[in-house]
């Protein structure tokens, strides 16, 4: 199986114990949330960059990423993979 596991930081993954996943860091920039659609098009062009060149059979994305929960940023991405033609 192929698995991949996006967080915003490695580093809190090891505090589970998941498999031998491949993971990928999203590093957020603030400046992007900022701009006009700065988000949406960020994760489009993460997903792009990160998501179209492999086949996944299970992507865990956290239901948020930073330090304000009800933004709901990985529910976002997740909507973002799920309609971006790739």
């Amino acid at each position: 199986m192929n698995n991949l596991i996006i967080t915003e930081e490695s580093s809190a993954i090891n505090q589970f114990d998941f498999p031998e996943e491949k993971i990928i860091e999203l590093n957020l920039d603030k400046e992007v949330l900022k701009k006009e659609n700065g988000l949406d098009i960020f994760l489009s062009e993460f997903i792009v960059d990160h998501l179209s060149n492999e086949v996944y059979d299970t992507v865990l994305v956290p239901l948020s990423f930073g330090n304000i929960l009800s933004d709901y940023l990985g529910l976002r991405l997740a909507f973002h993979i799920r309609t971006t033609n790739t």
